[in-house]
């Protein structure tokens, strides 16, 4: 699976990219969590994946501080293989996915089954160990009130139209 990013990727679209096996990426991509600064945590395995393409300190900034990495930034942690200016996406992911088409689908197959295999139980594990996690999050008293500071905001902005 090939994820494509132009434009911002956050939350559990940023969770879903680093799923995928491979990401490339339009310049005006930009990548968050976001989670810890609304008082969540990532649900959808980020806390496993992301220290498996960036390192476990790189990772633990990105989750624990909401911070927004550029594409250029994400290229050169390793978050993303490779940056294609957005006029010239189409082409790039063209040419990416011509060469997956070209080689020999049970090559690709045993290939991707190999690199994965030593993972699939533990990111089950780490599946539901952060849905248990953010359920407890959701109830919690941080999240509760940034979700009332976001809603004032919002109805302040409201009141002002």
């Amino acid at each position: 699976m090939v994820a494509v990013v132009q434009g911002t990727a956050a939350g559990f679209g940023f969770d879903l990219a680093l799923a995928c096996d491979m990401r490339l990426a339009g310049s005006s991509a930009t990548f968050t969590s976001a989670f810890a600064r609304i008082g969540l945590v990532p649900d959808g395995g980020s806390t496993f994946t992301l220290p498996r393409l960036v390192g476990v300190g790189r990772a633990m900034r990105l989750l624990m501080t909401g911070e927004t990495v550029d594409a250029q930034g994400a290229l050169s942690i390793g978050l993303v293989e490779e940056v294609i200016e957005d006029s010239e996406l189409d082409t790039g992911v063209r040419r990416t996915v011509n060469a997956l088409l070209e080689a020999a689908a049970s090559s690709i197959r045993t290939i991707k089954r190999l690199s994965r295999a030593p993972e699939v139980g533990a990111l089950e594990q780490a599946l539901s160990s952060e849905g248990a996690a953010q359920l407890q999050a959701l109830q919690g008293a941080d999240f509760r009130l940034r979700l009332e500071a976001f809603a004032a905001r919002v109805a302040a902005r409201g009141s002002k139209t």
